[in-house]
């Protein structure tokens, strides 16, 4: 079975304000974020008579995907002027801990990762100080990251174990923290009924079904398709408004499927497709991003033969046109955005 990859949908770094220092020390309550299961139905009378295309976006929740409008579940982030730091539940995600994180502007959350763990960190809104993640020098000396993914490049999302916490900048932070035990690694992902695959946990978790997106669209993809999706989560913030919709899907390595050249900085409709690309398993040593070059040709392009010779199945160029193809690997933790 080939890659694990997760989908993370940003829109932006909008500021969080800043607390006072009497809120320093804030009620529990005050921090709990919201989880809830997508309510059934739409949103609006009329679209129970619309047809399936009439219905997206408008009759669902801002932020979910067409490929999978319900089920999905939703977390709501509290009100950042009443709460310096705010955890959400943790879920497991075919063995990967998955948990938010809001930070008030200068706040900290402390680190508990064991030496047989490994952390990354997927920042959505604000900013983070002195993590090794790509950033900038700020005027009081402190290496500062952004919500920013750099196009036709990789970039690893891995903490350093030398942390013992992680700072918000002076706009506040939300982000993503992923913890795996180190030697899932070296297991390779071969069935979808087996564990790692559904070591799946948390919150609505029994609403996490592996699914073949034949299911979702029969006329595009064959049901002998290995490609996998799982419902996802819609993370929004105290108001209600989107901040990003993270999914999880896996796809065989053998199978003859092409996304074609498209670019994730695209955001068509209601905006679900301007997202990032992260590997939690590896199927292959190319597997990650693959840029073609438009207006070229690559002379010796070889396309894939119905049946593909054991060792080459990793090279063959599965694109319908004869550009030039770079490919970018990817290791579990690192990340794409756009091309």
């Amino acid at each position: 079975m080939a890659m694990f990859r997760f989908a993370l949908v940003s829109l932006g770094a909008a500021a969080l304000p800043q607390l006072p220092a009497e809120d320093a020390v804030l009620q529990h309550a005050s921090c709990d974020m919201n989880i809830s299961l997508q309510a059934e139905g739409f949103l609006h009378e009329w679209c129970s008579g619309a047809t399936s295309k009439e219905r997206f976006p408008a009759c669902y929740p801002n932020g979910v995907p067409d490929w999978h409008r319900e089920s999905n579940v939703i977390v709501r982030l509290p009100d950042p002027n009443s709460c310096a730091v705010a955890v959400s539940e943790e879920w497991v995600i075919s063995g990967w801990s998955w948990k938010y994180v809001q930070l008030a502007p200068g706040q900290s959350f402390s680190l508990n990762v064991s030496d047989s763990e490994q952390a990354f960190l997927k920042l959505i809104r604000g900013t983070v100080l002195d993590v090794n993640q790509i950033g900038v020098q700020n005027a009081e000396g402190h290496w500062e990251t952004f919500v920013v993914t750099p196009p036709n490049t990789e970039r690893s999302l891995q903490l350093d174990h030398r942390l013992k916490s992680i700072k918000a900048g002076s706009e506040g932070a939300v982000f993503a923290l992923m913890v795996v035990p180190v030697e899932l690694f070296n297991v390779p992902i071969t069935a979808m009924d087996a564990a790692p695959t559904t070591t799946i946990s948390g919150p609505f978790s029994e609403h996490f079904q592996w699914t073949k997106f034949a299911n979702y669209f029969p006329e595009a993809f064959p049901d002998s398709l290995e490609f996998w999706n799982l419902a996802g989560i819609l993370l929004q913030d105290h108001h209600g408004d989107r901040l990003n919709y993270n999914q999880w899907w896996t796809q065989k390595q053998t199978d003859d499927t092409d996304g074609g050249y498209h670019n994730h900085a695209g955001t068509p409709r209601n905006g679900t497709f301007g997202e990032l690309h992260m590997v939690m398993y590896s199927a292959a040593p190319n597997t990650g991003m693959i840029v073609q070059l438009p207006h070229t040709v690559y002379t010796e392009t070889v396309h894939a033969p119905k049946e593909i010779p054991a060792d080459k199945k990793f090279f063959w160029n599965n694109r319908d046109n004869n550009y030039v193809q770079l490919t970018l690997p990817l290791p579990p933790g690192y990340v794409h955005g756009p091309l």
